[in-house]
């Protein structure tokens, strides 16, 4: 559990560190295992997080990372996005004892700016997107979800260029 000591604000937000990529992956692969996608796997689970590890390196191979921690701790994450400028969102991760204090809306804003148009690359729980991406639905007039663009498929020509 997340020390209660620290609260949320103030918070930075800063690029993510190597010593931040095992939190990231496991907090991501872990999160999505959850979510239970994996039990439509022909090889179950073993398969899914071999595939899934394999998604997520692509992802952050190719993309930027924001980190969100306490100013005085920058080593303690609290949440982080995962995204593609100028508008692609692969995922967003906050830890529970911290959510619903404004750290995703936080994330997505330092991560898309004024973007209208975003683009999701995988599902949260609760339908497309991250779970934290309602806090994009009142600003973006467009919000799609285009797995493929994991992989540096073409944009389409909607997309700003």
């Amino acid at each position: 559990m997340s020390d209660p000591a620290v609260q949320p604000d103030p918070v930075v937000l800063r690029p993510w560190t190597p010593a931040d990529r095992d939190f990231i992956e496991s907090t991501w692969r872990r999160n999505y295992e959850r979510v239970g996608r994996w039990a439509s796997c022909p090889g179950g689970l073993q398969e899914y997080i071999a595939t899934q590890a394999a998604v997520i390196a692509t992802c952050l191979a190719s993309s930027d990372v924001l980190v969100a921690c306490p100013p005085e701790r920058p080593e303690q994450i609290l949440g982080w996005c995962c995204f593609r400028p100028p508008a692609t969102v692969h995922y967003v991760y906050v830890k529970p004892y911290y959510r619903r204090m404004g750290l995703a809306t936080r994330l997505l804003r330092g991560a898309l700016g004024d973007a209208t148009c975003v683009w999701i690359t995988h599902m949260g729980q609760r339908g497309p997107g991250c779970d934290g991406i309602s806090a994009l639905m009142t600003k973006a007039e467009r919000i799609e979800y285009n797995p493929a663009l994991i992989f540096g498929a073409q944009r389409q020509e909607w997309m700003p260029r």
